[in-house]
């Protein structure tokens, strides 16, 4: 999630001394939206600091949302997605899903995802004419007017 309250700076230099101290070997980022994540590895870029390899979003059948410009951003920039859903049409459009299990039928069905194989006709059918729609969730509360309001994700007071 984009941190309106800390200059993005700080962010990146922060997360660059983590992998410079051999405690993480890449860093990624989760829930953004493309013109965030560009901005932040830019900034990597002209400071020589670590970059974003992966994006971790909502992305899913229903909810196309990153096909707009996260897909494109990624693509050209050599950015692994790794979205939190798993069905077996989104094994056909990224590498690695995220499985957000919390019961052993989850993750069953998680693996059974892997032995699903689609045909063309059955991939055009779930893939008829999208209609965007509203943002929902983390992305929907990404605003600079949003980010001091206390949400499920907020971290609180922490003291680093």
């Amino acid at each position: 999630m984009w941190d309106y309250q800390t200059p993005l700076y700080d962010i990146m230099e922060g997360l660059n001394n983590i992998v410079k101290a051999g405690k993480a070997r890449y860093i990624g980022i989760s829930n953004c939206f493309a013109w965030q994540l560009a901005k932040a590895n830019a900034l990597a870029e002209r400071e020589g600091f670590a970059k974003f390899v992966s994006i971790q979003g909502h992305y899913n059948l229903i909810f196309r949302e990153e096909e707009r410009e996260m897909a494109k951003l990624c693509a050209e920039d050599n950015i692994a997605m790794t979205p939190y859903s798993a069905l077996a049409w989104l094994l056909e459009k990224v590498t690695a899903p995220v499985v957000g299990a919390t019961k052993l039928h989850h993750i069953e069905g998680a693996a059974k995802a892997v032995d699903m194989v689609l045909s063309e006709e059955e991939n055009a059918y779930l893939e008829e004419p999208y209609v965007p729609h509203a943002l929902v969730g983390v992305m929907a509360q990404n605003t600079i007017a949003a980010a001091k309001e206390k949400h499920v994700w907020s971290t609180g007071n922490q003291k680093i």
